[in-house]
């Protein structure tokens, strides 16, 4: 569990630095506007993830997985929305 607790504080940490380094980049050498990159950054991010999240709605459950998908499939809406 620490160690779980650990990689969570990282992540938080390397992610804070991402956006101040970006923000300084954009300041520096870009035209655009931090939260106007910010928006475009998220909704880039909605779109690939609803994109992997549709394709995984017909993609079948792997081998290993055999027994625990519901379905046969690798992942399912409906079901998670029940």
């Amino acid at each position: 569990m620490a160690l779980g607790m650990t990689f969570i504080v990282f992540a938080q940490l390397f992610h804070a630095g991402q956006a101040v380094i970006e923000e300084h980049i954009l300041k520096s050498y870009g035209g655009q506007e931090p939260f106007h990159m910010l928006g475009c950054e998220g909704v880039f991010g909605a779109i690939i993830t609803s994109t992997i999240l549709l394709l995984a709605q017909f993609a079948e459950c792997p081998s290993f997985l055999e027994g625990q998908c519901e379905n046969g499939l690798f992942d399912d809406a409906g079901l998670a929305l029940k």
